[in-house]
């Protein structure tokens, strides 16, 4: 009797095993194929893929005059000068969180033209860069933990990394070939920010 209450145990052990890891495989499924493109923003490209393109390695950096630090240069060295970046930048396509911004990430520019000149404004002398697009290098660091870490999403830049996961779309940016599905979506204003900022008149109207 011992024994069959062992293998029963035994069984019963197994069957609970095959059933989280279908689950498990199940979710991954969803995740992988269904979740994941339904909010990535990005899918992050290495190094290796960008032979024979034009383009700079940056971070985020705030500093006087500056937005960015250019870690390699258009020659491929190694490097490390502060910088501007004139043309698409992802700051400037989403309104990204500030966990996001700052993790240290590094992002991929399209180079065109470099810029150094003195500027009698900010004292210092400049360097600008201007792109045509960007593009960010894997592995992309979400700046914390999750779930999602589970399902490789050290390869996509998401919707998650957006500030209160709402993308922040000026006009220029709404035919933007980076958003995609994205440039249906409007700028976003708190309803109650909205609701006090708005003048009687506007109120009545709405009624």
């Amino acid at each position: 009797m011992n024994v069959l209450n062992k293998i029963s145990r035994a069984k019963y052990r197994r069957a609970i095993y095959i059933l989280l890891l279908a689950a498990f495989l199940i979710v991954s499924f969803y995740v992988k194929i269904v979740y994941i493109p339904k909010i990535t923003l990005k899918v992050a490209v290495k190094e290796s893929e960008l032979s024979g393109k034009k383009y700079i390695l940056c971070r985020t950096e705030r500093v006087t005059g500056f937005d960015w630090s250019c870690i390699k240069n258009g020659n491929g060295n190694d490097t490390k000068e502060y910088c501007n970046i004139i043309g698409p930048d992802p700051f400037d396509t989403f309104t990204l969180s500030y966990e996001f911004d700052m993790a240290d990430n590094t992002f991929v520019f399209y180079v065109v033209e470099e810029r150094r000149y003195y500027s009698e404004e900010m004292r210092q002398d400049m360097l600008d860069y201007v792109v045509t697009g960007w593009d960010i290098l894997y592995p992309v660091i979400h700046g914390d933990i999750s779930i999602l870490s589970l399902f490789f999403t050290r390869k996509y830049m998401t919707k998650a990394d957006l500030w209160n996961g709402v993308p922040y779309l000026p006009s220029p940016a709404l035919n933007s070939p980076e958003l995609g599905e994205g440039a249906k979506w409007k700028t976003f204003k708190p309803e109650k920010e909205a609701t006090e900022n708005s003048t009687p008149e506007q109120s009545s109207q709405n009624d």
